[in-house]
């Protein structure tokens, strides 16, 4: 059982899908995301509008992106269900409701598959406890309908 008692792993993406492309493999991966320190960033940096979330503080970022293989911190995507990614509201929201781009990308994710995420809920009951857990994730899972954004005229 992949979920600690209380918990239904099926609203758990981590924990009902384990499928995904070959790790430090491009054509199904792409780019590696940044993770920032914002405690270290001058304020006045962060107001700046974020133009790509692979670099989103273009003085701060590496132009290089790390290489998989010797990157201190991998984070693997898990498609999940067609329902989630076809969820969000962004600038990709045509895109992820074409159900055929969504097999096409489950085909490529669909390659390798592992355990390594699975721990993270029971490591997360253990720290924080089994009641705030409850509260804190009492949500997990459900999608609530989101409002379209509206767009403004410059």
């Amino acid at each position: 059982r992949a979920a600690p008692d209380g918990f239904d792993e099926k609203k758990f993406a981590t924990l009902r899908y384990r499928w995904h492309a070959p790790k430090g493999e491009f054509e199904d991966n792409k780019y590696g995301k940044t993770i920032i320190d914002v405690s270290r960033i001058p304020e006045e940096s962060l107001r700046t509008k974020a133009l790509n979330i692979h670099r989103p503080l273009v003085y701060y970022c590496r132009k290089d992106p790390q290489p998989y293989s010797t990157s201190l911190f991998r984070v693997n995507h898990y498609l999940d269900s067609y329902e989630a990614y076809s969820y969000r509201n962004d600038v990709r929201s045509k895109l992820r409701r074409c159900k055929e781009c969504y097999e096409k990308k489950d085909s490529g994710a669909a390659v390798s598959a592992d355990n390594d995420i699975r721990p993270w809920l029971q490591e997360f009951v253990n720290q924080v406890g089994y009641e705030k857990a409850q509260r804190l994730l009492s949500n997990a899972g459900e999608f609530v309908k989101l409002q379209t954004p509206q767009r403004t005229k410059n």
